[in-house]
């Protein structure tokens, strides 16, 4: 399974439930993540793993979330990251970045979609949800 696979699951997972409560704690989650020298791209495997923490009360966000962090974190042939080279303040960082704006007024919905990761993994849709778009 690749990365993309583990992401459409993660996203399945939250947006099958999609209530007020999960919404604040992905939000939650995602103000913690581990930001890049662009604060609207932050760690994939970071987000992963704090969502993890975070959603106790929805299993099956808990399992996809755990399922992408653990595959982000994996440095063998079958992971998607073979290496993370960082500076000291990005130690934490799993190797994939995604697009996580800071608000809606970075996020330009029709342009996002056209883009091929969130076609084929459907992060637009959780940007949408999480900025009030949906």
């Amino acid at each position: 399974m690749n990365y993309t696979n583990h992401i459409t699951d993660d996203l399945d997972a939250i947006l099958a439930v999609r209530t007020a409560t999960l919404k604040g704690l992905v939000l939650g989650a995602k103000d913690k993540t581990l930001t890049f020298q662009d604060r609207n791209y932050r760690d994939l495997g970071c987000f992963a793993a704090l969502l993890a923490q975070k959603a106790g009360d929805y299993p099956e966000v808990t399992a996809a979330a755990e399922a992408l962090r653990d595959h982000l974190q994996a440095r063998d042939a079958a992971g998607p990251v073979l290496r993370v080279g960082f500076l000291p303040n990005y130690e934490q960082a799993t190797g994939l970045s995604v697009y996580l704006p800071a608000g809606s007024r970075y996020y330009a919905p029709d342009v996002y979609r056209s883009l091929r990761f969130a076609q084929a993994t459907g992060w637009d849709q959780l940007l949408d949800w999480l900025l009030g778009n949906w």
